[in-house]
């Protein structure tokens, strides 16, 4: 069973580009989402800072089920980000508003260092590049733990949740393909249905894990 918890709170923030072998204790507490731009960023100026920050947070390890893993899920950090648990880097992401996530699992001790490297500075390989609107650096949308089963929808590739679908007309018949990516596990198995002006009608389909799925 998939548990989603906030993980919003407890984090302390420092304008500086250097990761903590452990967690300081003079840095600011703040509560996600956050920018560090929340004054510079609104004068209408263009002056507002841009650069390199860090956010960190410590944390004990997460209960699962067996062989459970923990993946973290950020849904934005402006503009490019690096993130470090325990000391090793497991994800760098560019990007200030896309989802993405990484697998925790193998780097967690019963107690833990995350740190987030923060970077909106100006980019030649980030897009947007330019606009006419603040590029507020932060940990600026939610962040959640994540708890799955061994066997699970992928959920660190690109961002999405593991599963694609896709609708079609053909003629009078309603088209529906279902893709979908997995962890753990050679086969699969979907229950999807359709609900609409009194029609209900549920679908069942299985397979190998990336297979298309086709119903009429």
């Amino acid at each position: 069973m998939r548990k989603i918890t906030d993980f919003c709170g407890g984090w302390l923030f420092c304008k500086t580009d250097k990761v903590p072998c452990s967690l300081p204790s003079d840095r600011e507490a703040v509560m996600l989402p956050h920018t560090w731009n929340a004054e510079d960023g609104q004068d209408g100026g263009n002056d507002y800072r841009r650069g390199r920050a860090m956010y960190c947070k410590s944390f004990s390890r997460p209960e699962t089920e067996k062989n459970g893993r923990v993946i973290i899920e950020f849904s934005g950090a402006a503009m490019s980000s690096d993130v470090y648990l325990n000391g090793a880097h497991i994800i760098r992401h560019d990007g200030g508003y896309s989802i993405f996530r990484a697998d925790m699992t193998d780097h967690l001790k019963d107690k833990n260092l995350i740190c987030v490297a923060v970077d909106n500075s100006e980019s030649n390989r980030v897009y947007p590049q330019k606009a006419d609107f603040t590029f507020y650096g932060g940990l600026c949308r939610t962040v959640k733990l994540i708890l799955v089963p061994e066997i699970h929808f992928e959920l660190c590739r690109d961002g999405t949740p593991g599963i694609k679908v896709t609708p079609a007309i053909e003629g009078k018949k309603a088209v529906v393909t279902v893709e979908t990516w997995q962890n753990g596990g050679d086969e699969i198995s979907v229950r999807f249905g359709c609900r609409s002006f009194g029609f209900e009608r549920s679908f069942a389909a299985s397979g190998q894990k990336g297979h298309r799925k086709r119903a009429d």
